[in-house]
C-alpha cells in the first residue's frame, strides 16, 4: 500500500474510532450516527478515488460558525449543559472537517477531534467495550501518525503533493507499528498500576451516564398500571460471594434492596421515619445489626452500575458494609443508603447473615401484643374494601401463631392467583381488589401487596420489600449478573423474637426471564466475565490493589533471593513444555520476518540511516536562516535551494550540492531523474562507500560556512 492511500485509509479509520467510543456510550442518536456515516463515506470516496464534492472552505467555516452560536446560545437560554455542547461540537466539527478539503493540517485537526471524542469517551461510559475500542485506537493512532509523517517528507522531497509512490506500507510496517503500541500499553499498564487512586465524582455532571441509569429497580411499588416492571437484560450489578463455596450458596438468593411500610390504597413508600447516620469504624467496617450467631457472616463484593438509587444491596439480611465511598451511611426502616446519590458505578463489601429460624422455633411466638411502635407503623392500612378484610379473616381461622397465618396466606396466594405482566384495566375502586375477586392476576407486586395487606388486616406486622431475586451464575468469573428482568419484590413479616423474617407469595417462576444470548449462552457468560473483570481490575483498581501487587513483588524477590542463597549452586531443571514453546515462537518469527522482510522494512532502514544525513542538513539550514534565508514550512528541499541561490548568489552553490547528497542519502533520491533507487547502488559498495558520502557531506556543511561567512 503506497503512503498516500495508507494515509487516507487510516485518517479515516482513526475518526471512525473516535466516533464509535462515543457511539458506545449510548448518548449518541440515530440523526448524529447517520450524519456522521455519510460524512466517513463521502469523505473516504472523495480521498481515495476522487468521487464527490468538497465543500468550500467559506462554508465550512461559516457552518462551524454557526453551530458554535447555536451551542452557545442554547447553553446559556435552553438549558443544554456545557459538557453536552462540547459532545455535539466535536461531532458536528468533525463532520465539516471531514466534507472538506484536507491538507496536512486539516488531518491533523481530524486526528485531535478524534482524540478528544475518545477522552469524552473516557468520561461517559466505563464499559468493557470502551476497553476494546481504546485497544483500537491506539493501534491505528500509531499506524495514522506514522503515514502522515512518512507523507510529508515524502513531499518534502518530490515537492508535487503526491507523496512517495512505493508501497512502503507493508505487512512488516503494520506489524512493526503494532509491536510499538504494544509497548505503549506496556507503558500505560505500569503507570495506571504505579499512580495513586483518586477519588470518584470530581467529574460528576448531570449530563454524565443519564441513559445508563436502570429502570427495572425502584424505591417505591404503584399499583394500578400495567408493565411498569421493565423487562430487560440490561445489567445492575455483579455479585461475587467470597468466603462461601458455590455449593453452600442457597438455592435461590433475595438481594435486599429497600423495605416499605406506608400504603395509600394504590402506592407503597418508605413512611416517615428518623434516619439513623451509621460511620466506620477503625477497620471501615459499618456494623448495621448484630448477627443472629452460628456461622460468620458471608462476605460479597458488590460491583453495580449506575442505578436511579442510593440504596446498597446485600443478599440475605446484611449486616455490616465496608468499602462505602463516604464512610458513612443512612439507616431508614432496616434499609441502608448513601448519603447522596453518587450516579455512577458503586463498588463495596457487604456482610449477611443466611440463618432462617426454623419453622419450630417461628411457631413458638403467640398472638401477644406488639411493641407500640411495630404496632403502629406496620398494621397501618388505607380505607379498603369490605371483601378484604373477610378473606383476611378466612384465611387466618383456625391458626394461633403468626407464622401459620403468614403461611396460610402465602400458600393461597400462591396456588389461587397467576402471574402476569399485562393486567387489562380494571373496573374495581381499588387495584388490590381487582387482583384478588376480578383479574385473579398480577406481578410480584401484586402478590406482596396482597399478603402484607391481608396479614395486616388480622393484626400481623408485614411490610415489602424490593430488591432482586436470583440472577444468573457466571462460571468463568465465579459471580452472580443481577439484570433488570431480575428485579422482585417479596414481604417480611415481624416476630418479636427474631425481628423480620421472609415470605414470598409469588409463584415460583413468575419473575424469571429465559435467556437465549444471540452469541450462544456459553460465549455470553465468556463477555460478562470480560466485562466484570475489566470492571474489578481496571474501573475499580485501588490503593488496596496497588499494595497488593507491591508486596507480591517484594516478597517474589525476597523469596528468590532465600531459594538462591539456599540452593546453590542452582540446579538446572527445565519445563520442556517451556522449552518446545520458546523453540516454536523462534521458528514462527523466523518464518514471518522472512516471509514479510520484517527485519528490512523503510521504516527501519529510514532509523538506521536518517539521522546523520538530517542532523548535517538541518545545521545547513540552520546557519543559513541565521542569515536571513529561512526554510518555510510549505518549500520542499530543492525549492529552498533554488531560492537560496537566487537570493544569496554564487557563494551558496555548494548548498545546492549539499541538497543533492542529502536527498540521496536520506530517501535514495537521484540528482536528475526524481526517483527512488540511488541508495541501492551505494548498498553493493557497503558501508564503505556510505561512509565516504558522509564524509562528503560533512565536508560541503564546512565548505558552506566558510564561504557563507
Amino acid at each position: 500500500m503506497s503512503v498516500p492511500n495508507a494515509l487516507v485509509l487510516f485518517t479515516h479509520v482513526i475518526a471512525l474510532l473516535g466516533f464509535i467510543s462515543l457511539t458506545v456510550t449510548g448518548e449518541i442518536g440515530v440523526v448524529t450516527i447517520a450524519v456522521f456515516s455519510v460524512a466517513l463515506v463521502l469523505s473516504f470516496l472523495k480521498e481515495r478515488f476522487d468521487v464527490g464534492l468538497y465543500l468550500s472552505q467559506g462554508l465550512v467555516t461559516t457552518i462551524a460558525l454557526l453551530v458554535t452560536a447555536y451551542l452557545v446560545l442554547a447553553a446559556f437560554f435552553l438549558g443544554l449543559e456545557l459538557f453536552e455542547g462540547v459532545l455535539i461540537f466535536l461531532v458536528y466539527i468533525q463532520v465539516l472537517k471531514l466534507l472538506g478539503s484536507k491538507g496536512t493540517r486539516d488531518v491533523v485537526q481530524i486526528y485531535l477531534l478524534s482524540f478528544f471524542q475518545f477522552l469524552a469517551g473516557t468520561i461517559l461510559t466505563v464499559d468493557f467495550s470502551y476497553g476494546i475500542a481504546f485497544v483500537a485506537y491506539v493501534t491505528v493512532a500509531v499506524w495514522a501518525i506514522l503515514s502522515l509523517n512518512m507523507k510529508k517528507e515524502s513531499d518534502e522531497v518530490v515537492g508535487d503533493g503526491s507523496g512517495a509512490g512505493e508501497r512502503l506500507i507493508s505487512g512488516g510496517f503494520l506489524f512493526a507499528t503494532a509491536a510499538i503500541a504494544f509497548v505503549i500499553f506496556l507503558g500505560t499498564a505500569v503507570v495506571f498500576v504505579s499512580v495513586p487512586r483518586l477519588g470518584l465524582g470530581f467529574l460528576h455532571s448531570r449530563f454524565i451516564a443519564p441513559n445508563e441509569l436502570s429502570t427495572g429497580f425502584s424505591n417505591q411499588v404503584e399499583l394500578g398500571r400495567v408493565g411498569e416492571i421493565k423487562r430487560d437484560s440490561s445489567p445492575v450489578m455483579r455479585v461475587r460471594i467470597t468466603n462461601l463455596e458455590k455449593a453452600s450458596h442457597p438455592d435461590t438468593i433475595y438481594w435486599r434492596g429497600i423495605a416499605l411500610d406506608e400504603f395509600d390504597g394504590t402506592t407503597w413508600r418508605v413512611g416517615e421515619h428518623t434516619s439513623n447516620r451509621l460511620q466506620s469504624g477503625r477497620d471501615g467496617v459499618i456494623w448495621v445489626r448484630e448477627p443472629r450467631g452460628g456461622s460468620p457472616p458471608v462476605e460479597q463484593t458488590v460491583i453495580t452500575e449506575p442505578i436511579d438509587s442510593n440504596i446498597l444491596f446485600a443478599a440475605g439480611e446484611p449486616v455490616a458494609f465496608r468499602g462505602i465511598a463516604t464512610n458513612r451511611l443512612d439507616e431508614r426502616n432496616d434499609s441502608y443508603f448513601l448519603p447522596t446519590n453518587l450516579g455512577y458505578r458503586q463498588k463495596y463489601i457487604a456482610y449477611s447473615d443466611f440463618r432462617r429460624p426454623s419453622t419450630r422455633e417461628l411457631r413458638k411466638e403467640g398472638n401477644g401484643l406488639y411493641p407500640r411502635a411495630i404496632a403502629e407503623r406496620y398494621l397501618q392500612l388505607p380505607a379498603l374494601s369490605g371483601r378484604v378484610q373477610r378473606l383476611a379473616v378466612k384465611l387466618a381461622k383456625g391458626y394461633d401463631n403468626p407464622y401459620d397465618k403468614a403461611r396460610s396466606v402465602e400458600s393461597y396466594l400462591t396456588n389461587n392467583m397467576s402471574y402476569t405482566l399485562t393486567l387489562p384495566k380494571g373496573t374495581e375502586a381499588f387495584p388490590l381488589d381487582e387482583f384478588l375477586f376480578s383479574n385473579r392476576a398480577g406481578h410480584c407486586e401484586y402478590f406482596a401487596t396482597a399478603m402484607v395487606v391481608l396479614l395486616r388486616e388480622v393484626g400481623v406486622p408485614a411490610r415489602i420489600v424490593n430488591g432482586f431475586l436470583g440472577g444468573e451464575w457466571n462460571s468463568f468469573g465465579k459471580f452472580y449478573l443481577i439484570r433488570e428482568s431480575d428485579a422482585h419484590s417479596w414481604v417480611e413479616v415481624f416476630f418479636q423474637d427474631w425481628g423480620w423474617v421472609r415470605f414470598d407469595p409469588t409463584p415460583a417462576g413468575g419473575d424469571s426471564l429465559g435467556r437465549s444470548p444471540w452469541l450462544g449462552s456459553y460465549i455470553a457468560s465468556y463477555y460478562d466475565y470480560l466485562k466484570y473483570r475489566w470492571s474489578r481490575y481496571v474501573v475499580d483498581f485501588s490503593g488496596r490493589d496497588q499494595k497488593r501487587i507491591f508486596s507480591g513483588i517484594r516478597d517474589s524477590i525476597k523469596w528468590q533471593k532465600t531459594r538462591t542463597r539456599l540452593n546453590f549452586p542452582p540446579k538446572l531443571d527445565f519445563d520442556r513444555r517451556w522449552v518446545l514453546g520458546a523453540v516454536v515462537i523462534a521458528m514462527f518469527v523466523w518464518v514471518f520476518a522472512g516471509k514479510f522482510n520484517v527485519l528490512r522494512i523503510p521504516v527501519l532502514k529510514w532509523v538506521r540511516h536518517e539521522d546523520k544525513a538530517t542532523s548535517v542538513y538541518r545545521k545547513a539550514v540552520g546557519f543559513l536562516g541565521r542569515r536571513g534565508l529561512k526554510k518555510t514550512g510549505s518549500s520542499t528541499a530543492r525549492e529552498y535551494a533554488r531560492g537560496v541561490l537566487s537570493e544569496g548568489g554564487d557563494r551558496y552553490r555548494i548548498f545546492w550540492d549539499l541538497t543533492e547528497k542529502y536527498l540521496l542519502l536520506r530517501f535514495g533520491i537521484g540528482r536528475n531523474s526524481g526517483e527512488r533507487g540511488g541508495n541501492k547502488g551505494r548498498k553493493k559498495g557497503g558501508a564503505g562507500r556510505r561512509g565516504q558520502d558522509y564524509k562528503e557531506l560533512n565536508s560541503m556543511l564546512v565548505r558552506l560556512k566558510r564561504d557563507g561567512d
